[in-house]
């Protein structure tokens, strides 16, 4: 099992392509109790992100998240902001969160060396420079057994580009064209799996892996990673109960 994990992130790393959009991971939190916070620290194939939420009341949790992916400024880089609202039921027995999370966010970047959407063949010098909103459905089902907690979440949202400048020449060291796809809108999924690890009172280890894909697209935009990997540390901070008289 572990092999076949090490070989699926492997190849996800080598995969190579040209994103048009680099959406949030799925946040699934380990904070159980009203008045808990947590700053969750995390790396992988879709970037490096802090996602934060806090326990308003039993069942209301409040988050937030800031997503950088990339390496270079000029090319394929991305930076994003995330804020989101969730409702759970909790189980008589204490064992099981249901419930679902909404909310939105806000983004952009550049990227290069893709495939353009309406070309047969791959073209090396498509660039691509777009700025975009999406909002966000999220159905959740966590399980907690003590120090552990699995989580599953199938995000759904709806993109909406405010920018969408692709250049592309159809020969190497041929003129550039330009084309603007502003105005486009895209739906895409993200089913994901986390598992957490509580090995203090404020400190929770975990490892999230899923898929994400487009939608229905009236062209093929399919500029997306594939695989969803993160690893990540969660600080928790909980409510000093009053000292009982």
């Amino acid at each position: 099992m572990i092999k076949t994990l090490l070989l699926t992130f492997v190849v996800a790393l080598l995969v190579g392509c040209a994103p048009t959009l680099v959406p949030h991971i799925a946040y699934l939190p380990v904070i159980r109790e009203k008045g808990q916070a947590e700053a969750r620290v995390s790396t992988g194939f879709n970037g490096s992100e802090l996602q934060v939420g806090y326990q308003v009341t039993d069942k209301l949790v409040v988050h937030s998240a800031l997503l950088t992916h990339g390496r270079s400024r000029a090319n394929n880089k991305f930076r994003s902001a995330d804020l989101g609202l969730g409702y759970y039921y909790n189980s008589p027995n204490g064992f099981w969160r249901l419930g679902g999370h909404v909310g939105a966010a806000y983004g952009g970047g550049n990227s290069g060396d893709g495939q353009c959407f309406e070309c047969v063949d791959p073209v090396p010098t498509s660039t691509y420079s777009v700025r975009y909103t999406y909002a966000y459905a999220q159905p959740t089902v966590l399980y907690l057994d003590g120090v552990q907690t699995w989580g599953f979440g199938l995000r759904v949202s709806q993109a909406y580009y405010h920018r969408f400048t692709e250049r592309r020449a159809e020969a190497l060291g041929g003129p550039a064209n330009l084309t603007d796809y502003a105005g486009r809108r895209s739906a895409f999924i993200q089913p994901t799996f986390q598992y957490g690890h509580r090995v203090s009172r404020w400190l929770t280890l975990s490892g999230t892996f899923g898929a994400q894909r487009f939608l229905g697209s009236p062209a093929r935009i399919d500029d997306m990673r594939q695989f969803i990997g993160q690893v990540g540390i969660h600080f928790v901070v909980s409510k000093r109960t009053a000292p009982q008289p």
